[in-house]
Order: structure tokens, then sequence, then C-alpha cells
């Protein structure tokens, strides 16, 4: 972001370009545990098929893995993990 003459950095660019919903699903994630798909739906109260698209976009960026049909946050990646 440039604010007053200076670029400030606005936190982990791999969070930063999530979109808002898919922020959830991962901080879901990070404070849950693996999930099947259903379960994530349930808690956060969305469709199964916009979670399942989510999922799948974030397993396909190397931000989950998925096991069996349990998500999890990829922790092979780093950043995927830091909330900073």
């Amino acid at each position: 972001k440039f604010d007053n003459g200076q670029w400030l950095a606005l936190g982990n660019a791999d969070h930063y370009s999530l979109s808002q919903e898919r922020l959830e699903v991962v901080k879901f994630l990070q404070e849950n545990g693996p999930q099947r798909p259903v379960d994530i739906s349930t808690a956060l109260g969305r469709p199964a098929t916009s979670i399942r698209q989510f999922l799948y976009k974030l397993t396909r960026d190397g931000v989950l893995v998925n096991r069996n049909g349990v998500y999890s946050i990829d922790t092979r990646n780093n950043a995927n993990t830091d909330n900073t």
C-alpha cells in the first residue's frame, strides 16, 4: 500500500491475495485441524458446492492438501501457515 510517499507491507502476500471467503476456509482449518468438506460447509454456513470450489482452488494453489477427502493446511509451505 502506498501511503504518505512510502510503500507499506500489508502482511503475508499469500494470505493477502486470497479472497475473503478462501481466507475464511484457511483460517477455519488452521483453528480446527483437518476437516471434510461437509464439516467445513456446516461450520461456516456456506453452500457445500462453494466450499468444494474453494478447497479445489486452495489445493491447486498449494495452500491445502487433500488426503482421502480430508483437507488440511499444507505444512510443507510455511508461508501458508503464517498469520503475520
